[in-house]
């Protein structure tokens, strides 16, 4: 009964259905190299996933992230 009694908010437009990629952010923690990779099962910020190609130095999940596909929707 009380949903009844509610006003009804206005759509404010048709959404599009947006197809989506989500990206992996890495960076070397002693040099700041930075590199996007493809999102993975398992993924997650400050989890190290190796050593740097340049230093050496740890590599981890700084962001996790996505962006919009270049396809049709």
């Amino acid at each position: 009964m009380l949903a009844s009694t509610l006003p009804k908010i206005p759509s404010i437009g048709k959404r599009d259905k947006l197809q989506r990629v989500v990206f992996t952010s890495v960076e070397c923690s002693s040099c700041h190299a930075k590199t996007k990779q493809a999102f993975k099962d398992g993924d997650y910020i400050v989890k190290e996933i190796g050593k740097c190609e340049k230093c050496g130095g740890p590599k981890v999940i700084a962001l996790i992230y996505s962006e919009q596909s270049a396809g049709p929707k």
